[in-house]
């Protein structure tokens, strides 16, 4: 196609600067005319435009064939003038300067409309003349950047079981009107009627950045279309891959959150953590892994992964170690350490090997039940493990201790709530008064953490028995795992001194919606599977809050996240409390006096 444009080219350009057609004007300027034929094509080879992917016209392949064509230009007019012009040969006299200009404008104008042309031609037809014996027909729900690249993707390489014919957009101006030839047919509210037209069965959605609200109304409409449905991953989890339809994959929760998800904020942790010695507690569990492994991202000099669950440890020390052996051996030091945050001596053995100048605190009891079951364990492990390892942190200098609280421990109801509501008034007794660095960080319930309610729904939809709800009315506020350790980062590099920080989570979730939510993404309907009302358990309540009202909450540097001061608690509220932690471990304590004392010394 480039030999054939630089011919053209050629014989345009001798007719437009000599304006005439006749063959003698051809016949003497025969060497300029085939000389860029053999030229142009063999300066695109060189320059390597032969090896880019045309597919996108991408404006580096646009730069590219330009460059060449200069080069070629410049060539054209130093031979000329150095070897023609001198010797006086045939065609030399007379010969326009613009010549060349206007021969490489046409080559490059040519050029690009063959590529142009190949481009559409293939992305209007390939898909329809190739073997569809194998392609579920599938609708691309956005028309953005991502369908065009997941829509080119598919073109030249197709992903099993995937033939796209059709797209749709949230944004009703591309109606009608076709992107990378394939035509926009509406939005969700069209759904239905397109599938039917094209007889589509599948939607896959193209929009990495959307938020909940905007794929659960997707969501619906393809549950109301009776389509199966898929998305491509979020922006986080595109970063270290490609826009391939080989990489969507089915939804989840995470995806219909009823609001934005917050974005990862890689500095505050960096300046929290960055060239520090770090222990991280709980380092096994939801939270603490996902903390350990963002921390790990941050360029720590030391991590100290400390839990006592010997085989999620065990898990979590191979995944360090694959993720060290991906990044080619370049980590900070690890140290993986079994033992309980409420003994003592393991605890003086563990500072006394590892220097350390930032500790997370996540190791906690959490399941309200269970812990109302068994109080004097819940108030030896989030009470007596936070004195603990306050007690050590402190007399090792540690700079930074950061405790991981719960929407629970306001104006508690259960055992859980009550012990890390005393847990965070240990903090504030040991930070405030001495102007050390502990803090608080405040949250609710996190997405698919172990033992939540979402695992719980997809076991019981999974054995075929009904999905379990204490109450129609039950709200609780959900985060994603990621999401809320970025923001327990984010919040501890703040500072401060006996300082609870509170996580915005927005609006609470009703749990039977979420209930809803994952019968519809097991492909499945409320007629299908039964909910049942079972009633508040010993230690639940309706709805959580995450401050109480006569805290002094306060906007922080980050809008994500609120500040809040704690009362200051009595003078020996940690005697106090370490005498009731000592009672628990001879298991003299009820529920009733846990939470008697905690709302003693809250006032």
């Amino acid at each position: 196609m480039d030999v054939l444009a630089s011919l053209i080219a050629s014989l345009v350009t001798v007719a437009n600067r000599f304006e005439t057609l006749d063959v003698e004007t051809y016949r003497v300027l025969l060497p300029w005319v085939l000389l860029p034929v053999i030229m142009f094509p063999a300066a695109n080879l060189l320059s390597g435009v032969y090896q880019l992917s045309w597919r996108r016209l991408a404006t580096r392949s646009v730069l590219h064939l330009a460059a060449s064509v200069t080069i070629t230009m410049v060539i054209e007019v130093l031979l000329f003038y150095a070897v023609v012009t001198p010797a006086g040969l045939a065609g030399a006299a007379g010969f326009p300067r613009s010549y060349w200009l206007v021969q490489a404008v046409d080559f490059v104008a040519l050029a690009l409309a063959s590529r142009t042309l190949r481009v559409t031609l293939e992305r209007r037809y390939r898909a329809q003349f190739r073997d569809r014996r194998h392609g579920t027909r599938t609708l691309l729900y956005g028309a953005g950047e991502a369908g065009v690249a997941v829509l080119a993707e598919s073109s030249a390489s197709p992903a099993p079981g995937m033939y796209p014919v059709g797209f749709l957009d949230d944004d009703m101006r591309l109606r009608g009107q076709h992107v990378a030839g394939l035509r926009v047919y509406g939005n969700y509210a069209n759904l239905q009627q397109t599938a039917l037209r094209l007889q589509a069965t599948n939607v896959l959605i193209t929009m990495p950045r959307a938020d909940g609200n905007a794929v659960r109304r997707v969501v619906h409409a393809a549950a109301a279309a009776g389509l199966s449905i898929k998305t491509l991953p979020s922006i986080g989890e595109l970063i270290r891959g490609s826009l391939s339809p080989a990489r969507s994959r089915t939804l989840n929760l995470e995806d219909l959150l009823r609001r934005p998800i917050s974005p990862l904020d890689r500095q505050r942790t960096r300046d929290l953590v960055g060239g520090k010695r770090v222990l991280v507690t709980g380092a096994a569990g939801s939270i603490g892994s996902e903390i350990l492994r963002q921390v790990l991202d941050a360029g720590p000099s030391l991590i100290v992964a400390f839990d006592q669950a010997e085989s999620p440890l065990y898990e979590l020390e191979r995944e360090i170690l694959d993720r060290i052996a991906d990044a080619g051996g370049v980590a900070p030091a690890v140290a993986i350490e079994l033992g309980s945050v409420s003994d003592g001596a393991r605890l003086d053995d563990l500072f006394a090997r590892h220097t350390v100048d930032v500790v997370i605190h996540a190791a906690a009891y959490k399941h309200v039940p269970m812990l109302e079951r068994h109080p004097s364990e819940a108030v030896v492990t989030n009470l007596g493990g936070t004195l603990e390892l306050l007690q050590r942190a402190r007399t090792a200098g540690v700079s930074r201790f950061v405790l991981i609280s719960t929407d629970k421990a306001v104006d508690p109801t259960s055992v859980m709530g009550a012990t890390k509501r005393l847990a965070e008034m240990a903090m504030v007794a040991a930070g405030r008064r001495t102007g050390w660095g502990a803090v608080g960080v405040r949250f609710g319930n996190v997405l698919g953490s172990a033992g939540s309610v979402v695992p719980i729904f997809q076991r019981q939809i999974a054995r075929g028995a009904p999905l379990t709800i204490t109450h129609l009315d039950a709200t609780r506020f959900f985060m994603t795992i990621p999401e809320a350790s970025s923001l327990v980062l984010a919040a501890a590099s703040m500072g401060g001194s006996g300082r609870t920080y509170i996580l915005k989570m927005g609006e609470p979730v009703r749990i039977v919606d979420l209930a809803r939510d994952v019968i519809r993404l097991a492909g499945l309907t409320e007629h299908d599977v039964e909910i049942k009302y079972t009633g508040l358990r010993p230690g639940e309540r309706l709805h959580e809050t995450l401050f109480y009202e006569a805290e002094a909450v306060e906007p922080t540097a980050d809008d994500r996240i609120l500040g809040a001061m704690l009362k200051d608690p009595p003078l020996h509220t940690l005697v106090r409390l370490r005498s009731f932690v000592d009672q628990a471990r001879q298991r003299r304590v009820t529920g009733d006096e846990v939470l008697e004392l905690a709302r003693e010394l809250a006032g």
